[in-house]
């Protein structure tokens, strides 16, 4: 009976959110002379084009499709969850999705305002994005501890405040989802609009939603093909924490470029035994010096870049930078080719 009305109430809101936009004034268009495309796999493309070498847009935009990403795994997994592991009834669940994560994400929204006023956007996704991991990890280690408390029969929340302090972690998780999902999305809504010009505003969030649409798919199918292959709740879980890892690795260029070089550098430093000698030689030859190196890898772009604190332009052939791995790293140290 419960879930009926959970069905209705959504159906409902869905309804009074169309009549609201149905109610929205009519704008005038910023860019009239903007061509119409009307198939959408030709706006994708022509959308997509345009953000060609843009870089961190694309970073904001992938951030944005990943929030979403994670946001409907939790959601769809939060049903399940609650009937299979927590053994509570769908009170409970609401308690959780519908009190507690909206909770930290109030507070999550105050605490990015409150960042951004100090630094500079963008400078604590990475930090924010390994959170999340941390929060998936825990939320799954959470599930085994739960699996040795006996229940008669379904838990109420009163019971779930009260019967065991094992469940405060899953609230305390869930409270953290909140929190860390709204320093995570409204960062990257933020650059996206400040980084667009108004022009451009409108073309630019819709490929937004596209890709937010064409990711969040992929995500389910890739969810119930892990499903079919016998993984459950827990190991899917613990899938996307190591992708998200990947994510926040990729990331990483939204920090100050001092800030990632100096954390590349340490990198680097971990997985060579990395020797730097001769840099008061390139202080001599001035503003403009030619650095030759013996390339064996590409791994000379990091290299060079991470450990000499200058604006370095790179030759490389168009066919060499259109390679993902180049890319990457080009931007990943600010270096223009």
């Amino acid at each position: 009976m419960a879930q009926n009305w959970v069905c209705f109430g959504a159906l409902l809101l869905a309804i009074v959110s169309f009549g609201i936009t149905a109610l929205l004034p009519k704008q005038k268009a910023v860019d009239a002379e903007a061509p119409v495309v009307h198939n959408p796999l030709d706006v994708f493309d022509q959308l997509s084009k345009s953000l060609r070498f843009q870089y961190d847009k694309w970073a904001y935009i992938i951030g944005i499709a990943w929030f979403w990403v994670i946001g409907v795994l939790v959601l769809m997994l939060s049903g399940e969850y609650g009937h299979t592991i927590l053994k509570a009834r769908w009170s409970v669940v609401t308690f959780l999705s519908a009190g507690v994560f909206p909770v930290g994400y109030l507070i999550g929204s105050y605490l990015s305002v409150w960042f951004a006023k100090r630094k500079p956007l963008g400078a604590q996704v990475v930090v924010v994005g390994a959170l999340i991991s941390l929060a998936l990890f825990d939320f799954a280690f959470a599930t085994r501890a739960l699996s040795n408390i006996h229940v008669d029969k379904a838990i109420t929340v009163f019971k779930l405040l009260t019967k065991h302090g094992r469940y405060w972690r899953v609230i305390a998780d869930v409270f953290a989802f909140g929190i860390l999902f709204a320093m995570y999305s409204i960062q990257f809504y933020t650059l996206l609009q400040k980084h667009t010009t108004q022009k451009v505003m409108g073309r630019t969030m819709s490929l937004s939603g596209l890709v937010n649409a064409v990711t969040v798919s992929g995500a389910l199918l890739v969810s119930l093909s892990l499903r079919l292959l016998g993984l459950n709740l827990v190991g899917i879980v613990v899938v996307f924490a190591i992708a998200n890892l990947i994510v926040t690795a990729y990331m990483v260029r939204l920090l100050p470029v001092i800030s990632r070089r100096k954390l590349i550098r340490k990198v680097l430093k971990m997985l060579f035994r990395v020797n730097i000698k001769g840099l008061e030689n390139l202080e001599k030859a001035g503003k403009r010096a030619l650095i030759v190196t013996n390339h064996t890898s590409f791994m000379d772009v990091l290299l060079i870049s991470a450990f000499i604190d200058k604006q370095i332009v790179f030759t490389i052939s168009e066919q060499k930078m259109s390679k993902l791995v180049v890319k990457f790293m080009t931007s990943l140290v600010d270096v223009k080719p």
